[in-house]
């Protein structure tokens, strides 16, 4: 399985940008931040998981996290899009976050991601491309308006709509992170 960087242009299909072998760092992220902040115990009960995702979620709305925290978080988040005028700041959290919750570097891929993230945002072909990951941007920046994250192999994946792929000016399912999340992120703890 594999997880592909997707530039979101201002008309026309979704563009991968990069492909990461292995899982996304959803459930990483979730269970740091649960660990952190909401229960040490690993949850033994659907329950207990279900408790702990919610709680989880109210933590954005109740400006406990950090704002790295924050970022990283809402990147998890279906349907949305990470306005291409923040990748810097979302490639600093990725980074902060891998620091703080993995300094082994072991099973997540948040440190490619962050090398990746900041070659985009530069607009230039990375230097470092990490073990497992494979760069194909071309896209020229102007067409550019953010990214978002998907499992291709995922029947489900939301930037798919009738076999079709997602153009945001077609469909309207979607929502950019730091218009969404603005005041939430405003809010947010630096660190």
């Amino acid at each position: 399985m594999y997880v592909a960087l997707i530039a979101v242009p201002e008309k026309g299909p979704l563009k991968p940008v990069a492909f990461f072998s292995g899982a996304r760092t959803d459930v990483f992220i979730w269970d740091a931040l649960i660990k952190q902040y909401i229960s040490p115990k690993p949850a033994t009960t659907l329950q207990e998981h279900k408790n702990n995702f919610r709680n989880l979620w109210t933590l954005v709305q109740n400006n406990k996290l950090k704002r790295f925290e924050l970022v990283t978080l809402l990147t998890t988040y279906n349907n949305i899009i990470l306005e291409f005028d923040h990748i810097p700041e979302i490639a600093d959290a990725f980074k902060q976050f891998n620091q703080v919750y993995n300094p082994d570097n072991q099973l997540v891929h948040l440190l490619s991601q962050y090398y990746i993230l900041r070659s985009l945002g530069l607009m230039v072909e990375p230097t470092t491309i990490p073990i497992n990951t494979r760069w194909v941007f071309e896209k020229p920046k102007e067409e550019i308006v953010g990214v978002c994250w998907a499992l291709p192999s995922d029947p489900s994946n939301v930037w798919h709509i009738k076999e079709r792929i997602y153009d945001i000016s077609i469909h309207n399912s979607h929502g950019f992170m730091f218009n969404e999340y603005k005041d939430e992120i405003k809010k947010a703890r630096r660190v």
